[in-house]
């Protein structure tokens, strides 16, 4: 029993049979598809803005516009230009990004980076 399960045994070192191959190569098409589909890097193309549950709007990133929305805290003012978006003014008390979060230092234009 214990000379299967050395290294140098002759089943150790057997070459992959047909099941093994198509194993193989169905998992490596998989993973690449599932990086293609899931992991996609291509700009937002609308600003959904939520309050809890519920949508307060939605807006395209293909216009100028600034929106003064009304939150918890007071009013915010976001800016959309040229496809990001940026929060120019918030009611929250530290004005930095770094402290607080209360702010993005520099626009988004990704899905999911706030």
């Amino acid at each position: 029993m214990q000379s299967l399960f050395k290294m140098n045994s002759p089943a150790y070192y057997r070459k992959p049979l047909i099941g093994d191959w198509i194993v193989m190569i169905a998992s490596l098409a998989a993973v690449i598809y599932l990086f293609q589909t899931l992991w996609i890097n291509t700009p937002a193309s609308q600003l959904k803005i939520r309050q809890g549950d519920t949508i307060i709007g939605t807006y395209d990133l293909d216009q100028i516009k600034e929106l003064h929305i009304h939150g918890p805290l007071g009013e915010s003012l976001i800016s959309i230009n040229q496809g990001k978006v940026r929060f120019k003014q918030s009611p929250c008390n530290n004005q930095s990004y770094r402290a607080s979060r209360c702010l993005p230092a520099k626009p988004s234009q990704h899905p999911t980076k706030w």
